[in-house]
Order: structure tokens, then sequence, then C-alpha cells
């Protein structure tokens, strides 16, 4: 089997740096209107960064602890995109290990951060479908925390640091 190195926490630093620039830029626009549509697309970035961010970690797990047919056959199945809501990360979780989902579930019951993610999903589907929908820059920056720790928990179980 070929040696693998970990590019999952380098690549996940690379997108949260990107997505603080999005974030910081939205916050220095003085114009309300245009604020509120860089707070839009800020919601569609922290979407994608915990898709990617999920997507990323899995790949490096599976690369690492597989190979060849069995390898092949999981990254198929990680190519296709879901909704990052807690009931589907949940079950993505629970796929490698039972325990990584408990350790989930009983970190996203506190301060509400299923709901949260939930309601941050739907927020960007609205907008990813033309509806009108106001978000502020402040808002996706407490959705931020939600997903912060979401990401920092899934890299600590499925790329953890040796």
């Amino acid at each position: 089997m070929e040696r693998h190195h970990p590019s999952a926490r380098t690549d996940v630093a690379r997108l949260r740096r990107s997505l603080d620039e999005v974030i910081e830029r939205a916050e220095k626009i003085v114009d309300i209107e245009l604020r509120a549509d860089l707070a839009r697309y800020a919601c569609l970035r922290l979407t994608g960064f915990l898709e990617q961010a999920l997507l990323t970690a899995s790949t490096d797990l599976v690369k690492a602890k597989s190979s060849g047919q069995p390898q092949a056959f999981a990254l198929s199945h990680l190519q296709k995109s879901f909704n990052p809501r807690a009931d589907a990360i949940y079950r993505h979780v629970e796929r490698f290990k039972t325990e990584w989902r408990q350790d989930l579930e009983g970190l996203l019951t506190l301060d509400e951060g299923a709901q949260d993610l939930n309601a941050l999903v739907g927020i960007r589907n609205q907008i990813a479908h033309g509806q009108n929908q106001g978000i502020s820059i402040e808002r996706v920056k407490n959705y931020r925390k939600t997903v912060d720790t979401v990401v920092d928990l899934i890299l600590d179980r499925f790329c953890p640091i040796r």
C-alpha cells in the first residue's frame, strides 16, 4: 500500500482562511444592501466549507485506512454531495464509527448546535433557489461557531494529529 500523507488539516485550514477573508470583507462594508448581499454569500460559503471539510476529512481517512477496490468503492460514495443537515452529518459520521456519531450528537446538543446547522442549510437552500433570504453577517458568524465546532471534532476523529 502506498504511504499516505494526510492533507485534510492543511486543506481545511486553507478553506477556513478563505472563509475568514469573505467574512472580514463583509464586515467592512458600510452600504447596507451590499453588506446583506455579502452576508448571503458568506452563508453559502460557510455551508460549502462544512461540506468540503467533511468530504476532505472522510477522503483522508479512507485513503489512510484502505487501498485497492475497497478504497475505490468508498471514495466513489464520498463523491455524492449532501445537504449537511445535522441528521445527514450524523449518518455520515456513523458510517465510519458509531461512537463518533455519539460524540457529535453530544456536542451538538449543547447550545442547540443541531438546530443551528439545520437553519444554516435551510437559509443556504433558500438563497440558492432564488428566494430573498435576510441574513446578517453577525448571524453568519454565530453559525460559524457551530460549524467550526463540528469541523474540529471531525478532524480530531478522522485525522488525529499523531
